[in-house]
């Protein structure tokens, strides 16, 4: 279920107030040995334990922070995980939604803030689109589904992902849970308990170092790792053009083709209808 604000002080606490105490590693600490590309030499500091030198550490710590960059999409698009041979095209959800929602477009009057997956087969594989850690999970009982927060290990502070309508892994349901670019986190259930289909938001909220609250929604193709950028534009292009050839009312327009899932970078939050 969405929810207008991003718990950003989630990621904020974690990074700067762990304690040696914490019976978890702390997020950006993932042991990579075996991933060698995940390996970014995080600072650990030097000199005392004096004040000066703590905060001398936190700094290290920003300065060294990346941007994240996502290797996969929480759906496996080339595995087929939509359900278009079974939906009825001129039912809900069909009739008023594409498979894969365009960023920053209005549905039924709302922008759409997040990169959402629709008419997915129930129990698709819902997977980790970096390396990183579990920052936590909080389960929603009235739609049968947890929405997951995502820490990279790149230790990005101003971009904040989550992954929303997932039934988590037990492996990947406790805070702290270390991940890899990859993995499978959980699966899609179906939509609001006992739905025919399976629907997956990837959201990233931004907020830049020293903003009090975060004011926008960004698309998350724009932090698609370099070399996987135009592998994702092609597979989602795809989709689509899948989808306009069974003529359904949710028919994706030739800008939207032309322009891909992003109509623009960065939404507000609680965005009015375009």
């Amino acid at each position: 279920m969405r929810r207008p604000f991003f718990p950003v002080a989630l990621f904020v606490l974690p990074l700067f107030a762990c304690s040696e105490s914490d019976s978890h590693d702390q997020p950006g600490e993932s042991n990579t040995s075996s991933h060698e590309d995940s390996d970014l030499g995080h600072g650990t500091g030097s000199g005392s334990q004096s004040a000066t030198s703590s905060d001398a550490m936190q700094s290290s710590e920003v300065e060294q922070a990346m941007p994240m960059a996502l290797e996969y999409l929480p759906v496996g698009i080339l595995s087929n995980p939509f359900a278009f041979e079974s939906v009825d095209l001129t039912g809900w959800p069909a009739r008023e939604f594409p498979p894969v929602h365009i960023f920053g477009t209005a549905y039924q009057g709302r922008t759409e803030p997040t990169l959402m997956f629709d008419l997915l087969k129930v129990g698709t594989p819902v997977i980790a689109p970096f390396d990183g850690h579990i920052l936590e999970v909080r389960d929603q009982p009235e739609s049968c589904d947890s929405e997951m927060y995502l820490l990279p290990a790149s230790n990005d502070q101003e971009n904040h992902l989550s992954i929303d309508h997932v039934v988590p892994a037990a492996a990947y349901r406790l805070s702290g849970a270390e991940f890899h670019a990859g993995d499978v986190l959980g699966t899609a259930p179906a939509w609001e308990c006992d739905g025919e289909i399976a629907r997956l938001e990837l959201m990233v909220v931004y907020q830049s170092v020293g903003e009090q609250q975060p004011t926008k929604a960004r698309c998350p193709l724009a932090l698609a790792a370099p070399s996987r950028a135009d592998t994702f534009a092609a597979a989602i292009r795809d989709v689509m053009e899948s989808w306009n050839s069974r003529s359904p009312m949710s028919s994706y327009t030739e800008q939207e083709l032309s322009n891909g899932a992003c109509a623009a970078e960065y939404v507000p939050l609680q965005a009015p209808a375009l």
